[in-house]
């Protein structure tokens, strides 16, 4: 992953309070964001299965499964090796933000991309394996949904033993497991996982796991690709996360955006509140951009925003996506919708350290 990139993809909320203005530092690199992206990566990588998951015989196809309504799950995760959160000097937000990388590659990675028509992402076929059992498709909900209780109760070092190093690593740009109480608590107020359906569980030859599921952050439906692997006995989640196309509902709403330097154009900006949502988000500019959602409060506009940004502080964020230049991203599907005024923001800060919002890149959304 490159590095901008890397910065792009490594959190999960922004920091309105590092958007200072077109002459100001702009955002955190540790905090700024493809809103919406990095939390089901990570999420959808970590879960906890049993042994014997693996050891099943492949008897029938995996079919998607919806998981039941259940009573509140525990968060349950293998006991940690003694440890300390990394020194802040010594971690990767730390480093990046003290300029680790060359000057020559900080302009070589903020080179506009040229002029390119959006393609869309393409669709990762799923692995080789054998396909699992209604037991083991049964188990892996329960995983999941263990995970997911880690997350939502708070619990970040349970959540944290349930991934693979590598996932860390892959995921958070750090390996120890002590890191992520800190990481998580600079996001914000956190929003809830829930389950939605679980799909195509494969068992592979390499005694991993793969598995699709799409689940629900806040507002918006999501689906992915993941693997897990066996550690003392239990599967925990593994690096190779895929983020693959949410099936769109039949009732569904629809706006075409495309991403411009720095514009939102959105064929259309008035929904009617209830029905889901898809925007289909294409980059068409020079530089990377998002389509982050957020509610204003009542009585907020979109201009006024443009006038004093702080106001970004007091919104709620809904979702988000991401594209690089001449990508089409998957379909962003939101559901549940209230009546109100939205906007559309883009904290990318791409080039010169200035977030696009602070270039005026923001569109207001109403839900009627």
């Amino acid at each position: 992953m490159s590095r901008p990139t890397r910065h792009l993809a490594r959190a999960n909320h922004w920091k309105p309070s590092h958007v200072v203005g077109p002459t100001g530092p702009g955002v955190n690199p540790a905090a700024r964001c493809s809103i919406g992206e990095l939390p089901v990566r990570r999420l959808i990588a970590t879960v906890t299965l049993f042994a014997s998951l693996l050891a099943s015989p492949a008897l029938a196809n995996a079919q998607a499964a919806s998981p039941a309504a259940t009573p509140a799950v525990e968060c349950v995760y293998p006991e940690l090796p003694p440890g300390t959160p990394t020194p802040v000097e010594a971690s990767p937000a730390a480093m990046e933000e003290m300029g680790d990388a060359s000057p020559e590659a900080d302009e070589q990675a903020e080179e506009p991309a040229g002029d390119a028509s959006p393609d869309p992402v393409g669709t990762p076929a799923p692995p080789e394996g054998e396909p699992a059992t209604q037991a083991d498709i049964d188990r892996v909900i329960a995983g999941i949904e263990n995970v997911f209780a880690c997350y939502n109760d708070g619990d970040y070092l349970g959540f944290a033993a349930l991934q693979t190093p590598e996932s860390l690593l892959a995921d958070f740009g750090t390996s120890n497991p002590y890191d992520l109480p800190a990481i998580f608590a600079s996001f914000g107020p956190p929003t809830s996982f829930e389950l939605v359906s679980v799909d195509n569980v494969l068992l592979l030859p390499d005694d991993r796991v793969y598995f699709e599921m799409v689940y629900r952050f806040g507002n918006v439906l999501t689906k992915e690709g993941t693997y897990g692997v066996v550690r003392d006995g239990i599967l925990l989640g593994d690096a190779g996360t895929v983020e693959l196309p949410v099936d769109v509902p039949a009732d569904v709403q629809t706006a075409d955006v495309t991403l411009v330097d720095y514009a939102f154009e959105i064929s259309q900006t008035t929904f009617d509140a209830g029905p889901p949502i898809a925007f289909s988000v294409a980059n068409a500019g020079q530089y990377p951009h998002e389509f982050a959602l957020m509610r204003l409060p009542d009585g907020v506009t979109a201009d006024q925003v443009l006038d004093d940004l702080s106001l970004l502080e007091r919104a709620t964020y809904v979702g988000g996506t991401f594209a690089m230049p001449g990508q089409t991203a998957p379909p962003m599907v939101v559901v549940d919708l209230a009546a109100g005024t939205y906007v559309a923001v883009c904290f990318v800060d791409m080039p010169g350290g200035v977030p696009h919002v602070a270039r005026g890149m923001v569109a207001e959304i109403t839900i009627e």
